[in-house]
């Protein structure tokens, strides 16, 4: 009957109201059904793909199993429907209403769902991966394990709704209303979410990885746990919310405001804090590893008892006790003059000799002093550089490796000998006359005394190579390096601070 065409149909359901068809697995593919009345309907495993059913009415229908993928279903009423593991991939949903539908398992791939409207629907386990839902209506939709990778949700309203261990990665939320939401465990890496509105939002141990963060509100956020490594969070609002153990290891913070915020155990290791307001923030326990704070860095009624200088918990400060009033301040303001290196167990030395040489002679990077040097268990070395608090930190790291692999690309593998005995950790007050030993090279003879076996490191060679027709280090060339154990016993230091044409 159904095949006599829409009207014809409609009129009989008409004539018929209390009739419940049975249409399972009926094959309806290519057909033009557009506003025919499906109301209540077992369409179980029947196949409506590339069907015209826009317009139609499938309220309380049954379309477990069936398949509509690039069917055209704008505007359809699939109110309590149930869409139980349907495959509707490429299907046409714009203007579509499926609330308190069923999509258990149903298959959206890359569908259209631009101002669907699904408040309280069952999307569990849903997989709408390149999906496009924006300006979409899901208040307390359920959306739990659900993949959404890649979708575009930007506008979107999903206040209040359930959506644990989803899978957003990649996802555009850009101005979405995730208010109340429940993100627990879900993974939102390299995800879109400036202007988005996640107050009063639960993200335990969710991973925001490199997500962008930019102007988002997170106002009284449950974030227990979770990873914002590497975000833009350029004036994100996380004001009073709960950042316990949260990573915020590399990520950019300028401006943003955590007045109020629980902040302890966090991870800020290179975290760029350039206006950031921390007024009232709990921060003990807080890992502050080469973070870079300014002068416009808010640290008034800052609460913190100890913190913790490097990650994993090393390097307590203070070692005993806790802080007196004032001595986070200080610390953050010695933060901004204080650069660590982290050099690898095979660091070639005579290449992080000309570049730290390189570094020393930059206009723009004076004055450059060594703090310390320190040997770690795994065998790995940290290096502390005194700068300027308006350098550029993050400028002068990819600066300072670029010359290295550069220098280190034109010495011979042969040039350096391999380490004989581990590092030992040396600082300069050790020595009375520290302000020489401060100067870099006079310091990296003393470390190269302590390591280098049988005193020479490093034969003669000609260090100026070209690249693409020209010298690397804006054009100019290296002098010959010549190190040997009568460098090594005294002459070396003076050589070193000899000025060198780079």
């Amino acid at each position: 009957m159904i095949k006599r065409g829409v009207n014809h149909w409609n009129q009989w359901r008409k004539q018929n109201p209390r009739v419940k068809p049975d249409l399972s697995g009926i094959d309806l593919s290519e057909q033009d059904l557009k506003d025919i009345n499906l109301i209540n309907a077992n369409l179980s495993r029947a196949n409506l793909s590339l069907a015209n059913l826009s317009g139609a009415f499938l309220a309380g229908s049954d379309l477990s199993d069936a398949f509509l993928s690039e069917a055209n279903l704008s505007r359809v009423n699939f109110s309590r429907a149930d869409l139980t593991k349907a495959d509707l991939s490429f299907a046409r949903l714009q203007g579509a209403t499926l609330i308190e539908a069923t999509l258990y398992q149903a298959i959206l791939i890359e569908a259209c769902m631009v101002q669907v409207i699904f408040p309280y629907a069952d999307l569990r386990q849903v997989n709408l991966s390149k999906a496009d839902l924006s300006e979409a209506n899901g208040i307390k939709a359920n959306l739990t394990q659900a993949k959404l990778d890649s979708t575009q949700l930007q506008q979107s309203n999903l206040s209040r709704a359930f959506m644990s261990e989803a899978s957003l990665k990649g996802a555009n939320l850009k101005g979405a209303n995730l208010s109340k939401t429940d993100l627990s465990f879900s993974n939102l890496s390299s995800a879109l979410l400036r202007d988005a509105n996640l107050g009063k939002s639960i993200a335990i141990e969710a991973n925001f990885r490199g997500a962008d963060l930019r102007n988002t509100n997170f106002k009284n956020g449950q974030c227990v746990k979770a990873n914002f490594s590497r975000v833009d969070g350029c004036e994100v609002d996380l004001s009073s919310a709960n950042l316990t153990g949260v990573d915020l290891s590399d990520a950019d913070l300028q401006q943003a405001v955590l007045k109020e915020a629980n902040l302890r155990d966090v991870n800020f290791t290179r975290c760029r804090l350039f206006g950031t307001n921390f007024a009232a923030a709990t921060l003990t326990g807080a890992c502050i590893e080469d973070i870079s704070p300014n002068a416009t860095t808010t640290l008034v009624d800052v609460v913190c008892d100890y913190a913790y200088q490097r990650h994993n918990q090393q390097e307590r400060i203070p070692k005993q006790g806790y802080f007196e009033p004032g001595d986070v301040k200080t610390f953050f303001t010695e933060a901004q003059a204080t650069l660590n290196l982290g050099l690898p167990k095979d660091v070639h030395w005579a290449a992080l000799t000309y570049s730290l040489q390189w570094l020393q002679i930059q206009p723009d990077c004076q004055p450059v002093k060594i703090q310390r040097l320190e040997h770690n268990p795994d065998g790995t070395v940290l290096l502390r550089l005194a700068i300027a608090t308006s350098i550029d930190k993050e400028r002068l790291q990819l600066d300072l490796w670029r010359v290295y692999e550069e220098t280190y690309m034109m010495l011979e593998p042969e040039d350096g000998q391999p380490l004989a005995k581990p590092l030992p950790s040396i600082d300069p007050q050790q020595y009375g006359h520290h302000e020489s030993i401060n100067r870099l090279f006079d310091f990296l003879t003393l470390m190269m005394e302590a390591i280098t076996p049988n005193g020479a490191v490093i034969n003669n060679h000609d260090l100026a190579v070209s690249r693409n027709g020209s010298n690397i280090h804006d054009g100019q060339t290296f002098p010959e390096l010549a190190v040997t154990n009568s460098l090594l016993q005294g002459e070396m230091a003076d050589t070193l601070q000899q000025p060198h044409t780079l």
